[in-house]
């Protein structure tokens, strides 16, 4: 049970630097955002590219970070699945939120509901008294 947590929480942790990546990968593509962020500093074209470079580095640094920790988190754990869904599930409801925050993104009623779904699906696959309940036939006998 310690250990299905502690991949867990490495896979939640992946699934943050995947989120990461992809704010500042945004901040790195983006023009306006980019702009906007240096004009608090400078406002000079150097400044902008200044802003969209390091946001680029850090983007990558970030999915390097990402992989390492996902990798780590299945290797720790006996499901593969349960550290995909739950990397996945984390890096989708920290982007959408992060965005909202960050750059004003809209997000609808229904981000919200497949949100709390993803959720709920992760903590399912994170107790341990699902599993005990769900034998398959073979795992039965």
């Amino acid at each position: 049970q310690r250990e299905t947590m502690a991949a867990a929480l490495l896979a939640a942790r992946g699934g943050c630097f995947g989120a990461l990546a992809s704010l500042f990968g945004k901040c790195a593509f983006d023009s306006a955002i980019a702009a906007s962020l240096a004009g608090h500093v400078l406002g000079t074209g150097a400044a902008v590219l200044a802003v969209r470079g390091a946001a680029l580095v850090a983007m990558l640094l970030l999915n390097v970070a990402m992989t390492v920790t996902t990798a780590r988190a299945m290797e720790a754990s006996a499901s593969s699945l349960a550290v995909t869904v739950t990397a996945s599930g984390t890096n989708f409801c920290v982007a959408g939120v992060g965005s909202w925050l960050l750059y004003g993104d809209v997000l609808p009623v229904w981000w919200f509901v497949g949100s709390a779904l993803i959720l709920a699906g992760m903590g399912m696959l994170v107790d341990p008294q699902v599993h005990s309940r769900t034998k398959l036939p073979q795992e039965q006998a």
